[in-house]
């Protein structure tokens, strides 16, 4: 995965200075930085700011079980959203997802 990063910038890098020239080292250059803050940002390297996808894996059951209660939502004819906002609350929290969860008052 890395590789294919590395390639990939290469070949955009190297795309946008032919075309381009002094620009295309301005958007090179721009482009490295915003995917190392990126990079940065989701691997949690900024500890001041929480990372969202951190330890947020849910198991594979409880993905399951979501997006079975989304389907169950979507072809439901009477769309009671209280209802399948409180079984998704509940497959989160058994997940041990930690949140606070008020999704519906």
């Amino acid at each position: 995965m890395a590789l294919a990063l590395v390639i990939t910038y290469a070949l955009v890098a190297v795309f946008m200075i032919c075309w381009y020239r002094l620009p295309g080292c301005v958007a090179a250059i721009c482009l490295a930085g915003q995917v190392g803050i990126m990079l940065a940002s989701l691997t949690g390297y900024f500890a001041v700011f929480p990372s969202f996808t951190h330890g947020t894996a849910l198991p594979w059951s409880a993905s399951t079980s979501l997006q079975t209660q989304i389907q169950e939502f979507a072809t439901s004819s009477d769309h009671d959203a209280a209802y399948f906002a409180n079984k998704i609350v509940n497959i989160l929290k058994e997940a041990g997802v930690k949140g606070d969860w008020n999704l519906v008052e």
